[in-house]
């Protein structure tokens, strides 16, 4: 039975919860070079998606990662003892990129012991395998979130040197550890959040009719306001100096 869905893989979506249409209409847009999988929906918010075979499962897993109108999408493939609360929610593939790693260790072999330093090792992106890019690997690994994701690991080389490894990451998912789930952090949140004052309301007597009518008369301008005239003041004539 279990052979059944060795083709298929677990889709989450984060922060967001997509109809099947909607699935279909997105697997269509961004995974059309392979047959349209079997979409089946789980009441605990996830979906199973089934391809028809293998080798396109394992294409779709490869080619992340994937953002669903915006929210991030967690895909992995499916295994016959999957949980999805100890795994999805937990434990999510991410892709990570090893800066400046040096060429001899871009090896199949190194490149997996190199990811057992951060997690699971699932597989490498196509321009690594064939080294089209050799400013940085990319592998894909399946890590705990609710831990600190680290910043380097230290890699002991065929040579027996060990050097500092920089690690940067595609996604770098925020875990909520009051929900037990990804995606965001209540903590974070909260601090981030301003304080809203409340209002303090005043209470205003209300004006009577014969007080607005008075503010209404004293705002008036009299009509027909003289100024004084202008008086211009005689200049007395030389001759009449005495």
């Amino acid at each position: 039975m279990a052979d059944k869905w060795q083709a298929s893989i677990v889709m989450y979506v984060v922060g967001e919860f997509p109809t099947i249409a909607s699935v279909k209409r997105f697997m269509a847009a961004v995974w059309g070079d392979v047959a349209q999988p079997q979409v089946f929906y789980h009441d605990d918010g996830y979906f199973l998606i089934r391809f028809a075979s293998n080798k396109e499962k394992n294409k779709v897993v490869a080619g992340g990662p994937y953002t669903f109108y915006g929210k991030p999408v967690i895909i992995k493939p499916w295994s016959p003892d999957f949980n999805f609360y100890e795994e999805v929610l937990k434990v999510i593939p991410l892709w990570v990129k090893f800066p400046n790693l040096p060429l001899h260790c871009w090896g199949s072999d190194s490149l997996s012991r190199i990811s057992s330093l951060l997690g699971v090792h699932i597989c490498a992106d196509e321009c690594t395998t064939r080294q089209d890019r050799v400013s940085f690997a990319r592998v894909l690994v399946e890590m705990d979130i609710t831990t600190t994701l680290p910043d380097h690991v230290w890699v002991e080389d065929a040579y027996g040197t060990m050097f500092k490894q920089e690690v940067k990451y595609d996604w770098k998912p925020a875990y909520c550890k009051k929900c037990n789930m990804a995606g965001h952090d209540c903590d974070k949140i909260a601090k981030v959040a301003p304080l809203l004052k409340p209002n303090k309301k005043v209470w205003v007597a209300k004006a009577t009719h014969k007080q607005q009518e008075t503010v209404q008369q004293s705002q008036q301008v009299p009509v027909g306001t003289l100024t004084p005239p202008h008086v211009t003041p005689a200049i007395p004539q030389s001759g009449d100096q005495d």
